[in-house]
């Protein structure tokens, strides 16, 4: 997440982990969408977001999409972050076992 914005008016850049647990929704914690006051947020996502998929660290190859709309858990630090639904399938292997 990029350019998040902060009470005094300047901005600065984060990141959250997740899992991706549909074709088009990532799991996440509620904290990670927020507005200048801290305020968590649900619909449209307020600043650049992406997520990073097929890779458990930010220095390995992966699938990069952006983040469109978060719905926030009314009860819990927990939101859902929607996708683009064109997140593709690892490949399957075509080799049969002997």
């Amino acid at each position: 997440m990029t350019d998040i914005p902060k009470p005094d008016g300047s901005k600065y850049d984060s990141a959250c982990s997740g899992s991706l647990i549909a074709k088009k929704w990532i799991i996440t914690a509620g904290h990670c969408f927020h507005d200048a006051a801290r305020n968590p947020v649900s619909g449209p996502v307020p600043y650049p977001t992406s997520v990073l998929l097929g890779t458990t660290t930010v220095d390995q190859p992966g699938v990069t999409r952006n983040v469109v709309t978060v719905y926030q858990s009314p009860s819990n630090d927990i939101a859902g972050a929607a996708s683009p639904p064109s997140i593709p399938r690892r490949a399957r292997s075509s080799s049969k076992a002997p």
